[in-house]
């Protein structure tokens, strides 16, 4: 056993052994170190896309101990809400762009009016 996966299965250990949510524990290979927050720019190693084991040791209350599924779940349901919350600023910002031209749709007709009612009675 290399030292890496000596830290990772102490780590795995420390974490409780088993996924924090679902409690699988059959495949330590199947559990993965998941980021609780959006602070994964500090923790990665250059060049590597994942955080140091370091980084979970000297701060593991920034992880959670996930099984595969339950980590593919959670960036799942991250990327809906990530979609969601888009589709409403562009729908927010949608409605300002109606909202802006029917203010101005209503003008410009106001407009048409005054100056036929201009013509009409010269």
């Amino acid at each position: 056993m290399t030292s890496h996966q000596r830290r990772r299965q102490q780590l795995i250990e420390r974490f409780g052994g088993k996924c924090q949510r679902c409690g699988y524990n059959r495949c330590q290979d199947a559990l993965h170190f998941h980021h609780r927050s959006g602070q994964k720019d500090e923790d990665w190693r250059p060049g590597d896309r994942q955080a140091s084991l370091w980084a979970i040791a000297l701060q593991p209350e920034r992880f959670n101990l996930l099984c595969a599924n339950c980590h593919a779940e959670v960036h799942a349901y991250r990327r809906y809400q990530q979609e969601r919350l888009r589709r409403e600023k562009y729908t927010g910002d949608l409605q300002e762009i109606i909202n802006a031209d029917h203010e101005e749709a209503l003008e410009f007709e106001a407009y048409r009016q005054h100056k036929r009612r201009s013509e009409e009675s010269v």
